[in-house]
């Protein structure tokens, strides 16, 4: 999913209905955490953003899957306007990660 927002605004973005690949079907998150992961470019070594439970995430529905990830104006306040790279993962409980959602995310300054 690709995504566009204006530098500093505050954005909630909703991950909905997350299926296993592997099964197909939808992702009990019970139990699991979610992260999120902001990169410059689509090498996507080092986060320059990132977000858990405990910093933006809400699971808003664990047995179907879905949740919300909750940028505040803050996180892209002083960020240069450009395309950015994103990453949600999940991590079970053997401390796997499995990449669930991924996109551009573009930045543009108020006029």
């Amino acid at each position: 999913m690709d995504l566009r927002i204006k530098c500093g605004d505050a954005k909630i973005i909703e991950i909905e209905r997350t299926v296993n690949s592997d099964t197909g079907e939808y992702e009990d998150l019970t139990g699991m955490d979610v992260l999120w992961f902001l990169y410059y470019n689509d090498n996507r070594k080092t986060p320059i953003l990132a977000k858990d439970q405990s910093t933006g995430i809400l699971i808003t529905d664990y047995a179907k899957g879905t949740c919300e990830i909750r940028l505040r104006p803050s996180d892209t306040q002083d960020l240069a306007p450009d395309t950015y790279y994103y990453e949600v993962k999940i991590r079970d409980s053997v401390m796997d990660l499995f990449t669930i959602a991924e996109g551009t995310l573009t930045l543009y300054r108020k006029k």
